[in-house]
């Protein structure tokens, strides 16, 4: 219901010099009765933006959480690779000082010092360039958790020891269609500017109106009042309907095209994520390996060290500082590739940490109607020869 108001003064004369000045005042009150629909397309798109706004909510506290997680590994692998950096500096810097001595005493040259001159100030930069980034990405995550990160990282997470099932991305992807918060959103969004556009077609319109009128004038009636029902229908305004309707269809065509290409950038990162969970597996395995390879060179080099055979023991530390940043690195891709797909798949982060995630989720997969990947028109690189895969686990 509306409610509205008008008041006027007359100021007027007659030949008789009479006075005939007046003031009269009117009250209306509309309610609508029958809008042919109008109202109710306003009202859906209202609700179907509302609802697109709260997927879009969720959809960004997700994608905060990924960053916050990527932020976390990334710093551990830069914690360790920071170690490292220290450790090759420092052995260079004590391999530079063994080169002056030794020209010193007449037993090298300028140009074995000059050398490890060089490769002292390398390994400097390295380890600047490290500690700056290191750096950056506590300021990163501290931002984006709100916590103070002012002490060293010592506990890296460990990594998943099981190996992922078999995921087929292609029915997966349409799992993700059906419910990806963001797609859902834009889905939403189109629904309501539809609504908008039908809400601007030209249509008739039914009103009750009551309508009380009083005037200054001593005459008989001067008090007026009226009830009825009144139609109304703008047969004509120059265009401006029709344009407000074609804009509004124009606007709900370009949330398609944008809703087509997040859905095709969507199966691409389903792929992707669910790709690199296998490789991240297989990347787990390689460091592990390099790992005891580097904790067996390191363990030979004490010992011959121990042996006064070496001075130092050389980069064998390094090279295990070297493999635990891998390993990390690796831990951290397997977990990201799973919180990805989870976000994707229309679920929090947090439940690609549960043990029975990646099997779950293949049996979603595993629900759909989709063709299979062996079904599906798609080229498949050749596999590797398969040798030495029985050692892994």
């Amino acid at each position: 219901m509306t409610a509205s108001g008008a008041a006027r003064a007359f100021e007027s004369e007659s030949a008789a010099e009479t006075d005939e000045a007046e003031a009269y005042a009117t009250i209306t009150l509309t309610q609508p009765l029958l809008d042919f629909g109008k109202r109710d397309a306003l009202s859906a798109a209202a609700q179907l933006r509302a609802q697109a706004a709260q997927l879009s909510v969720g959809n960004a506290w997700d994608a905060a959480a990924l960053d916050a997680a990527r932020a976390y590994f990334d710093l551990y692998v830069s914690e360790l690779t920071l170690q490292a950096a220290n450790e090759a500096h420092a052995l260079d810097y004590v391999r530079w000082e063994r080169a002056k001595e030794r020209e010193a005493l007449g037993k090298s040259d300028a140009v074995v010092t000059a050398e490890w001159l060089s490769k002292v100030e390398a390994s400097r930069t390295v380890y600047y360039g490290e500690r700056d980034r290191n750096a950056q990405l506590r300021a990163q995550l501290a931002q984006l958790t709100g916590l103070p990160l002012d002490k060293e990282l010592i506990r890296p997470p460990a990594a998943p020891e099981d190996k992922p099932p078999v995921l087929d991305w292609r029915r997966l992807a349409d799992v993700a269609a059906q419910r990806n918060p963001q797609l859902q959103a834009l889905n939403l969004r189109v629904q309501a500017q539809t609504q908008a556009a039908e809400a601007q077609r030209a249509r008739p319109q039914l009103d009750a109106v009551a309508e009380f009128g009083r005037s200054t004038r001593t005459l008989r009636g001067n008090d007026r009042w009226a009830a009825g029902v009144q139609a109304s229908w703008d047969l004509w305004d120059g265009g401006a309907t029709d344009a407000r309707r074609e804009q509004a269809l124009a606007d709900a065509e370009a949330l398609r095209a944008e809703r087509d290409l997040l859905l095709k950038s969507l199966r691409l990162q389903v792929q992707e994520a669910a790709q690199k969970s296998a490789w991240a597996h297989q990347a787990i395995l390689a460091a592990q390996a390099k790992k005891r390879w580097a904790e067996m060179q390191l363990l030979k080099r004490q010992t011959r060290y121990q042996q006064e055979r070496v001075s130092d023991l050389g980069f064998a530390m390094v090279d295990l500082t070297r493999a635990e940043a891998q390993l990390v690195k690796a831990a951290g891709a397997r977990y990201m590739a799973s919180m990805t797909l989870a976000v994707l798949l229309g679920e929090s982060p947090e439940a690609a940490l549960k043990p029975d995630f990646l099997t779950r989720v293949a049996q979603m997969g595993a629900q759909t109607d989709a063709a299979p990947a062996s079904e599906s028109n798609s080229f498949t690189p050749p596999g590797g020869s398969g040798y030495g895969t029985h050692a892994q686990p």
